[in-house]
C-alpha cells in the first residue's frame, strides 16, 4: 500500500497516512495543519513544515490540488462546490468549514475536479 510521508523541520517529526485518509492541508506560519480520518472523524495534527514542501511531497498523488495559498484539498473528498466566479468555495466530506478556491485558479480547479469526476465515472 503507497503512503503519504510528510516530514517535518524538527527531529522525528513525521506523519504517514494512506492517500484516501487525507482530507486537506492549512498553513498556519511555518506550519501545517493536516486534516485527516481517524476512527470515522475528522482529525488534525500541526507539523512544521511549509506548503511548498506539502506540494513536493504530495507532487505523485494528482488528486490533491493546491485551490489557495493556505489550502491543498484532497479533489477525491470534495462534496459540493458553492458559490461562482468571484470565488468558489469547496465543501468536504464532513468538514463542517468551507474551504476556498482562489480566483486566479478557478478554471484550474474546475477542470482537475472535473477531469477527476469523469475518471470515476
Amino acid at each position: 500500500m503507497t503512503v503519504i510521508e510528510l516530514t517535518g523541520d524538527y527531529q522525528g517529526e513525521k506523519i504517514v497516512l494512506p492517500p484516501d485518509e487525507l482530507y486537506f492541508i492549512t498553513a498556519a506560519n511555518n506550519y501545517v495543519k493536516v486534516h485527516f480520518i481517524k476512527n470515522d472523524k475528522i482529525s488534525y495534527s500541526i507539523i512544521r513544515m511549509t506548503m511548498k514542501r506539502v506540494e513536493e511531497a504530495l507532487q505523485s498523488w494528482p488528486d490533491f490540488f493546491r485551490c489557495h495559498r493556505a489550502y491543498i484539498v484532497n479533489l477525491d473528498k470534495v462534496q459540493h462546490v458553492e458559490g461562482n466566479a468571484q470565488g468558489y468555495r469547496v465543501r468536504l466530506a464532513g468538514v463542517e468549514e468551507p474551504i476556498p478556491v482562489s480566483r486566479n485558479l478557478n478554471s484550474e480547479f474546475s477542470d482537475k475536479l472535473l477531469a477527476l469526476r469523469n475518471t470515476i465515472a
